[in-house]
């Protein structure tokens, strides 16, 4: 329908524009918690589920920089170690990918 279309890009354009200078995600833009993980995660693989267009792969192109340089040599990240965030980021890490490379 025209309303869920319509709600689909303006919840992307909320994602694309709530993005960190980094490449993360997290509570919001300018809130003051670290990167967030599993925020980082979901918004990856929600917009890969999306299809490419310039925007979103310029956007999953720098959260994957961000979980390279910020992913510990065990794997797991920073925030959300325990918790199922690192599994979240992985997911959507490799819905990004495989958006950007096949």
């Amino acid at each position: 329908s025209s309303y869920s279309r319509q709600l689909t890009e303006c919840t992307e354009e909320y994602l694309l524009s709530d993005q960190r200078t980094n490449g993360a995600w997290g509570p919001w833009r300018k809130h003051p918690a670290p990167d967030d993980c599993f925020a980082t995660g979901i918004v990856m693989w929600a917009l890969a589920t999306q299809g490419r267009s310039i925007a979103r792969l310029k956007s999953l192109e720098r959260a994957i920089k961000w979980t390279e340089i910020n992913r510990l040599s065990n794997g797991l990240f920073p925030t959300h170690y325990i918790e199922a965030g690192s599994a979240w980021l992985a997911i959507g890490e490799y819905f990004a990918r495989k958006v950007l490379f096949g």
